[in-house]
């Protein structure tokens, strides 16, 4: 029944669209779908990500949205695999995401984002497109992140160089890490791929990580990604990890078998923080609190909680101060 409330309300959706000779705020569909379907604004948002993935509608300016008409859009460059897999939870990702898009917006002296590929970092790259007062310039491995944050207000998009993987929408492998290492000079740039980078001050990064273990190690499920998160995390003042409630502590069956980091390792940054989605058990969020505390040296952990998700901040260099 689910499944065919959600055919009705994106049939509706784009109906809608398709009578506008204008690009509509989402404001407007939220209210529509409120009124119609009584569904949430984050619920919204998912359904207009499908109808795009289909290439039925397309975000034009910031916070708006159209039909598309006798064309396919080109809206999620990268391929039907990257497409299904944005819709995988896709209500707890956007949650995540407009929760990081906040904080990054409050972040008063974030001068360069480390925006890492992925799902839920392609709707932060989504949210953070409609804000406005941002001055950054964000480097980025993911070509859909890379499209959709082109031409917002404020921003500087740089796509990090490599290998093209269309299906997932990403660029990886060796040349992807050099081109990380370049951004620290010519002594990094020459030194070996997997020596530590220097932090610099301003910047911060958003790893989309596919498993957080208890013992406090982070894995990928992609090989050729593992080196340029880790390099991406180095070279970050701070560091949040996206992840929703099925990436915390269950088991993987084997797929958590590239290592990228462990939380210990992040004991030199200036805050730590995990956002993940309200569905996360009151078992797993004690075991994040108290995994987060231990990791990163009896660090106070804040833990703020909303209707869409959950922020966990550690701030362990202040802390040993």
């Amino acid at each position: 029944m689910r499944a065919d409330e959600r055919a009705t309300r994106m049939m509706r959706l784009l109906e809608l669209l398709n009578e506008q000779e204008r690009a509509v705020p989402v404001s407007e569909l939220a209210e529509l779908a409120s009124r119609e379907f009584g569904v949430s604004e984050v619920t919204l948002r998912s359904d207009l990500t499908a109808l795009c993935a289909l290439f039925g509608v397309r975000k034009s300016a910031r916070g708006t949205y159209e039909a598309v008409r006798g064309t396919r859009g080109p809206e999620l460059a990268g391929g039907s695999l990257f497409a299904t897999r944005l819709q995988h939870r896709a209500e707890d990702k956007i949650a995540i995401a407009a929760a990081v898009a906040e904080l990054l917006g409050r972040s008063g002296d974030l001068r360069v984002l480390l925006l890492d590929a992925g799902t839920t970092t392609y709707y932060v790259a989504d949210r953070l497109s409609e804000r406005s007062g941002l001055d950054l310039i964000v480097w980025t491995p993911s070509v859909s992140a890379a499209f959709r944050l082109a031409g917002a207000r404020g921003v500087s998009v740089r796509l990090l160089g490599g290998e093209l993987h269309p299906d997932y929408a990403v660029v990886s492998g060796d040349e992807t890490a050099r081109a990380l290492r370049a951004l620290a000079g010519a002594e990094a740039e020459a030194a070996p791929l997997d020596a530590q980078l220097p932090q610099f001050p301003g910047t911060h990064c958003v790893l989309d990580v596919n498993y957080i273990a208890a013992d406090g190690r982070l894995y990928t499920d992609e090989s050729k990604e593992r080196l340029q998160k880790r390099l991406m995390a180095d070279l970050s003042e701070d560091v949040t990890l996206v992840a929703d409630h099925s990436k915390l502590f269950g088991r993987r069956l084997g797929l958590q078998a590239h290592e990228v980091y462990s939380l210990e390792q992040l004991r030199t940054k200036r805050c730590v923080r995990v956002v993940t989605d309200p569905n996360v058990s009151d078992e797993q969020t004690t075991q994040l609190q108290e995994l987060l505390s231990r990791s990163l040296g009896d660090t106070r952990v804040d833990r703020a909680s909303g209707a869409d998700a959950l922020v966990f901040t550690a701030c362990p260099s202040a802390d040993a101060v």
